[in-house]
């Protein structure tokens, strides 16, 4: 074989191994995650088992509402609890609330951004009767 076509073609897979490996790691990034909390159909929605994972799994892994500095200052790394409930008024009434709307894409652009997966009906159905329950902990 020619060296001038082994040099270009070792080049060729030098750079598509390096390609490959940096959108590996784009690819395997905050936006490669996806929730498996699974709210119950009836009864109490509890924060501790269900909400907060789910903020974790998400917000939290999105790095948008986690880490050294988070969204509009809404820090959800666990314990959250009190960092909702302290956030804005408003943002925990109801199907009325911010979050909600937030979440569901009411009115607002919908959480998390569309580059990260979108939360299940079950999830925004699951959070939605949280906070109809009261959003208690």
């Amino acid at each position: 074989m020619n060296p001038k076509i082994k040099i270009l073609f070792f080049s060729l897979l030098v750079s598509y191994i390096i390609l490959m490996l940096c959108s590996s790691c784009k690819d395997q990034g905050n936006n490669n995650f996806q929730s498996n909390i699974v709210f119950p159909d009836t009864g109490h929605i509890s924060f501790t088992i269900y909400v907060q994972p789910l903020f974790q799994q998400t917000c939290v892994a999105a790095q948008c509402h986690g880490g050294s500095n988070p969204v509009d200052g809404l820090d959800l790394t666990a314990p959250c609890w009190d960092a909702i409930h302290d956030y804005k008024a408003g943002v925990l009434v109801g199907s009325n609330s911010l979050l909600y709307k937030r979440i569901a894409g009411i009115g607002y652009t919908r959480m998390p951004p569309q580059n990260y997966p979108a939360l299940t009906t079950n999830q925004i159905n699951g959070v939605k009767r949280w906070l109809d329950q009261g959003a208690g902990y």
